[in-house]
């Protein structure tokens, strides 16, 4: 799997992969961070958009917030409804 990374504030998360970075606006809450999905937009982007690339980005992010506890992440669409990836 290719690395990810993860920075940002209390209402914004940057996460990294491939190269690209996508940041998603949310909250910070005890535990994790609650991205919304459709807040996401490209801070660098190689190459065309895909639909596809939100979905793997955010899955990156997913799996890589299950073993890292410092670091969790879920997403959650307009309606509140969490997103899973599993």
């Amino acid at each position: 799997m290719e690395t990810v990374k993860i920075s940002g504030t209390k209402c914004y998360v940057d996460i990294e992969y491939k190269e690209q970075i996508a940041r998603f606006g949310g909250d910070l809450c005890l535990d994790e961070f609650a991205a919304t999905a459709s807040s996401m937009n490209w801070v660098r982007h190689i190459g065309s958009l895909l639909d596809v690339e939100q979905q793997e980005i955010m899955r990156a992010a997913y799996e890589y917030s299950k073993t890292n506890k410092k670091c969790r992440i879920r997403f959650y669409d307009d309606n509140g409804n969490e997103l899973r990836f599993d």
